[in-house]
C-alpha cells in the first residue's frame, strides 16, 4: 500500500510541476519539456508495476 501512495504523490508532484513549468516560462516549446516528463511518468509505472527485489537466489549462493 505504501508503494501506491508513493506513485500517487510523485505522480502528482512531478506533473505538477511540469505544469507549473508551462506557466513560468510559456514561451518554452513543449517538444523541449513532454520527453522528460513522459519518461518520469514512466519510470513512475515501471516502479509501480516491477517488483521491488529480484533474483533472491542469488544470497542463497553467496552463503554456501
Amino acid at each position: 500500500m505504501n508503494k501506491f501512495i508513493i506513485f500517487i504523490l510523485a505522480f502528482f508532484a512531478i506533473n505538477g510541476f511540469f505544469s507549473l513549468i508551462s506557466f513560468l516560462f510559456p514561451t518554452m516549446p513543449i517538444d523541449k519539456i513532454l520527453p522528460i516528463q513522459l519518461w518520469i511518468n514512466a519510470l513512475l509505472l515501471f516502479m509501480l508495476i516491477l517488483p521491488g527485489t529480484v533474483a533472491t537466489f542469488l544470497y542463497s549462493m553467496v552463503d554456501e
